[in-house]
């Protein structure tokens, strides 16, 4: 079991080389002289890609804390420029958001928020968020209103990234069955086409829902609704115009 946890603390990437030898460490002590040696054996974190954020073990207890208080936290975001610096969104102004839950997804660790100035759920990566406090302030909205099941979430957003949802049906191709299973489940209803099998699904419409689709190349088409065809057909012509010339 314990290394089970260090596999897991040193493959995290939102955790720092530092951090990760530090927990390790830690659970050392839970092991016996000859286990702990066998968890020596393990610790090969330096040429892994890690979170160079030292502070969001801080941020993820933050966030535990205001979730199970019902009350807002507010933080700053960054990016890295091609420089590599980190370059923090909207001139370092403040995020104010209710949390909801956190996810861990594709490696990564996301909070799932609503931004009450935007009246939307978003997504965030927790290892970009920065100075992340507790305002101590209760949450506006009802904890019902946007009362979320995080598979039934993760199963809808591709790449964490957020959108609008919408019922989307596919035609697929039959090789590609357990490639759908597995991500949205055994619960649609795949009917028979000359294609394949067509299915409907509830997705976030986002850019990287698109790459998702994309990536199947021949194998999958969007039948409807409409405009998220028509979107994607666009998105298709816009990526050949680039090669052209």
């Amino acid at each position: 079991m314990l290394k089970l946890l260090v596999d897991a603390v040193e493959s995290s990437k939102f955790i720092t080389a530092s951090k990760s030898k530090e927990l390790i460490d830690k659970l050392k002590l839970f092991a016996g002289a000859k286990t702990a040696g066998e968890l020596d054996r393990q610790v090969f974190v330096e040429d892994r890609v890690k979170s160079e954020n030292s502070a969001v073990i801080y941020t993820v207890d933050t966030i535990h804390r205001a979730i199970n208080s019902n009350t807002k936290i507010s933080f700053a975001y960054f990016d890295y420029d091609s420089a590599k610096k980190r370059v923090l969104r909207h001139g370092g102004k403040r995020y104010l958001v209710s949390p909801k839950m956190l996810i861990w997804s594709e490696e990564n660790y996301y909070l799932v928020a609503y931004d009450e100035h935007e009246g939307l759920i978003k997504n965030f990566r927790v290892d970009k968020m920065v100075k992340t406090q507790n305002e101590g302030e209760l949450c506006s909205i009802s904890a019902d209103k946007y009362k979320l099941n995080p598979a039934d979430y993760s199963r809808k957003i591709f790449g964490m990234y957020g959108g609008n949802e919408e019922l989307v049906t596919l035609e697929v191709r039959d090789r590609l069955a357990g490639v759908m299973i597995d991500r949205f489940g055994v619960n649609n209803s795949f009917i028979k086409t000359d294609f394949g099998f067509r299915m409907a699904i509830n997705v976030m419409i986002s850019p990287t829902f698109y790459s998702w689709v994309m990536g199947f190349g021949k194998d999958i088409r969007i039948l409807k609704p409409d405009y998220v065809r028509e979107d994607y057909i666009k998105r298709l012509k816009e990526i050949s115009d680039i090669y052209e010339g």
